[in-house]
């Protein structure tokens, strides 16, 4: 996949990190999650 885009934001309390946001960008994922089936939760059934 090469490289994996992200971004952190950071909380701050009292001039410390209170939080730890990661943003994941999932857009070169879109094809690979589209083609894979979905188990959907409490169910072994497998849909596309």
């Amino acid at each position: 996949m090469g490289v994996q885009r992200t971004a952190e934001h950071f909380r701050l309390r009292d001039g410390k990190i209170e939080a730890i946001t990661l943003i994941f960008d999932a857009t070169r994922w879109h094809p690979i999650m589209a083609a894979a089936p979905v188990r959907l939760p409490g169910s072994a059934e497998i849909t596309s």
